[in-house]
This record gives C-alpha cells, sequence and structure tokens, in this order.
C-alpha cells in the first residue's frame, strides 16, 4: 500500500509560503469586512482543501517569481554572478579556504590552462546581464553540477537546497506582504515586512553560499 506523505522539507517549501500569503490576505479582508466569508462557514472540509490547494498553487507561482529574483541577490553580494559560476576562483567568497579550493582542483581535474583561465574574483567586474559565455564561469558551472549530480541524494545536500529554496521564497513573500500592507496603510505591519524581507534577503546569500560549500565538502568526501 502507497501511503501518501509530504515531508517537512516539502511542506516548508511548497505550502507555508502561499499559506503564509493566502492567511494574510484572508486576515485583512476579513479585518476589513467580518461577514465577507460567512456563506463558507459551514463548509469545513471544503474550506481547508480550497485553503491547501490555494497555498500549493500560490507556492509554485512565488517560487518561480524567487527563481527570477535570484539576479538580486546575485548582484547585491556576488557581483551578478551564480555562486556556482565563481567556487574555483581565487579569492571567491564561496569556497574561502584556499586547502580546500586547490583539493577540488585536483579532484575535478581541473587542467593547468583552465586554472590559468581562472580570474581573481576580486577583479572580475559586476555582470548585469549574462548573454555573453565566459570560459571560466562555464568551467565552474560544468564542475558544481558534476559534483551536484554525484552527491543530491545525500541528506544533508537535500536541506541545504530546501534551506535555500525555503529562504529565497520568503524574500518574496515579505516583499508581498510589504507592498500589501503600504496598500491599507498599515505601517507598523508594513515595518515588520521590509524587516522581515531585509532579513531572508540576508540569509538567502547565507544559504545560497552554504548549499554551494556543502556540495563541495561532499564531493570531497566521495
Amino acid at each position: 500500500m502507497i501511503t501518501p506523505s509530504v515531508s517537512l522539507n516539502e511542506f516548508l517549501i511548497s505550502i507555508l509560503p502561499g499559506g503564509t500569503i493566502l492567511s494574510v490576505v484572508l486576515a485583512t479582508l476579513i479585518f476589513r469586512d467580518p461577514n465577507i466569508f460567512k456563506p463558507f462557514e459551514s463548509l469545513d472540509v471544503l474550506s481547508i482543501f480550497l485553503f491547501l490547494s490555494g497555498s500549493f498553487i500560490i507556492a509554485e507561482m512565488l517560487q518561480t517569481i524567487a527563481h527570477m529574483c535570484e539576479k538580486i541577490i546575485d548582484l547585491l553580494f556576488f557581483k551578478g554572478y551564480r555562486p556556482s559560476d565563481i567556487f574555483l576562483l581565487p579569492n571567491n567568497p564561496i569556497v574561502n579556504n584556499e586547502l580546500v579550493r586547490r583539493d577540488l582542483l585536483e579532484k575535478l581535474n581541473i587542467t593547468k590552462d583552465q586554472e590559468n583561465s581562472f580570474v581573481n574574483y576580486k577583479e572580475i567586474p559586476f555582470r548585469i546581464y549574462r548573454n555573453k559565455k565566459i570560459s571560466y564561469i562555464d568551467i565552474n558551472k560544468k564542475c558544481f553540477w558534476k559534483m551536484y549530480t554525484q552527491c543530491r541524494n545525500e541528506a544533508h545536500i537535500k536541506d541545504s537546497n530546501a534551506r535555500y529554496l525555503f529562504t529565497r521564497v520568503m524574500f518574496v513573500v515579505f516583499v508581498f506582504l510589504s507592498i500589501w500592507f503600504l496598500k491599507y496603510s498599515a505601517s507598523w505591519l508594513l515595518f515588520c515586512s521590509i524587516a522581515f524581507a531585509l532579513l531572508f534577503m540576508w540569509r538567502v546569500r547565507g544559504c545560497a553560499r552554504g548549499l554551494v560549500f556543502a556540495v563541495a565538502n561532499k564531493y570531497l568526501d566521495i
């Protein structure tokens, strides 16, 4: 018999973000008009089903928007590059331990010519557009996906990925709520939403770095 279940990671990523927005929107509407949902008072099971379905659909839409907003995080913290695009460069902020970086270069069989093409992270320019191919970025990207493919089923990597996806989408959630509270002139709720949006934006940075570093460390242990 197949027993359907939802893991904690799936709940955090696929239901909680949408449920948060849906709950706040419904609470605001009820506060403004307590009678607005009276026709649904007797539909308990259906109401729960509609709420969970709505939460899931909204969360999927939010994850899509969050993926598009990654560029903001990259510009603010990584000069416009994905962490997986720069983790092998000298003095990069992802793998900032030179011994670990050297071990990765050796295990990934990076040739001398490839290594010589790597530019010091401190010297690379900000990258606003990604329409131009850069050789050392392509090498970093291919190496990351090679490592990730080999260790993506490890529990620690799954948890790191889930934390990244959760913090990324919650950043978008609180940006949306900030706009929502601005519309209704709820000053203190607006302030709290902006504060949480900034907090999650900072956490996205840490979780993005942490995911790439966790994959690199696990790959070295294989």
